[in-house]
């Protein structure tokens, strides 16, 4: 009982030399040139702008300055080391390498650069998180296919309680009687 105790064996973690270890390429780096002010149909709020409001934009959007308001590009959106964004965030695609504060919705791919700081939910498809970016909150991933549908039920939601309806009532059960069966001579 207490004579029958098995040697432990234990195996070496190998040691690893730093340059053995790969590093892949930033994505940021990778993807820098995505949205840029020279891009075709790309929006730009400039370093030193301040701006107090929602932004809506169907192109690309490049933010440079602060915006306290919500930002809904319907393409790519990217968001400079120098920029603030104190509202929600809904884009395509969206690279954020300055501070958000708020909840970002994306529907294919964010990337958080090194330099991210985020503050606020995050719903996605795709998500990279470089070494260094800060995120405090929570994420929920979503396929394309999830996205597509919830779009196609919010538009579809959305063209209901636009249809108008009828101003006057509908016909009493008395009146669809008369009509259905019409009286008998007497």
């Amino acid at each position: 009982m207490f004579g029958n105790k098995q040697k432990e064996t234990t195996t070496p973690i190998p040691e690893i030399k730093e340059e053995e270890v790969i590093m892949n390429e930033p994505v940021s780096q990778a993807q820098e040139s995505t949205v840029s002010a020279s891009t075709p149909n790309t929006n730009v709020v400039g370093p030193g702008i301040t701006l107090n409001g929602d932004v809506d934009t169907l192109g690309n959007l490049l933010v440079e300055g602060i915006i306290k308001g919500d930002v809904k590009a319907e393409s790519m959106m990217a968001i400079s080391k120098t920029a603030e964004v104190d509202g929600n965030v809904k884009a395509k695609s969206a690279q954020i390498s300055g501070k958000v504060t708020g909840k970002i919705d994306v529907q294919d791919i964010l990337v958080l650069s090194s330099s991210a700081v985020v503050m606020g939910d995050i719903t996605s498809s795709k998500l990279v998180v470089e070494s260094g970016a800060q995120f405090n909150g929570s994420c929920t991933m979503v396929s394309n296919d999830a996205a597509a549908k919830m779009k196609a039920v919010n538009a579809k939601a959305a063209s209901v309680t636009s249809t108008s309806l009828p101003t006057s009532p509908p016909p009493s059960s008395s009146s669809i009687k008369e009509t259905a069966n019409p009286a008998k001579p007497r």
